[in-house]
């Protein structure tokens, strides 16, 4: 019985949330400029600045290791220059979040970025939020055993050519 009222509240309190939050949303629209600020705020609350950042880091990286040196000039000089880039990539954060911040106020109106970020706030929009390292962890484990397999049916479907 307790977990049937425990479920039916929260379905309540998810319920009266999302209304409030759309009723607010609904309210007068402040202008170009304060749909900008929502939209920055959609882009700190949900992590997608650091997270295209990451990726980008992951293929610099991977740049790197499949162009190694044996030679020790060479490494002291790539080794320098990924340092530097990646410098520049990190410090690029701020930036970077104002670009897709322009992009999502391009494309959703103040309202909608109002509830986007109320979602943000909430006890889900925080769970999400807690739990997206882990899920983009499974995610890249995922396409890079996907990746394998693709790898070995392409090897396989060409050796089937060659034979």
């Amino acid at each position: 019985m307790k977990n049937i009222s425990t479920a039916i509240l929260t379905k309540t309190l998810a319920a009266l949330f999302f209304s409030f939050t759309i009723l607010l949303a609904g309210q007068a629209s402040g202008g170009e400029k304060e749909r900008l600020i929502f939209a920055y705020l959609v882009v700190e609350k949900s992590g997608e600045a650091q997270t295209f950042l990451k990726v980008f880091e992951i293929m610099i990286e991977s740049y790197f290791e499949t162009y190694k040196s044996d030679n020790r000039e060479a490494r002291i000089a790539m080794t320098t220059f990924k340092n530097i880039l990646m410098e520049e990539i990190r410090s690029s954060e701020k930036d970077l979040k104002w670009e897709l911040a322009k992009i999502y106020a391009k494309h959703f109106t103040e309202s909608e970025l109002k509830v986007i970020v109320y979602f943000f706030d909430s006890p889900v929009g925080k769970s999400w939020i807690a739990k997206q390292p882990i899920l983009e962890a499974e995610g890249e484990e995922l396409g890079k055993d996907l990746a394998q397999t693709i790898m070995y049916r392409v090897i396989l479907r060409i050796k089937a050519l060659t034979e």
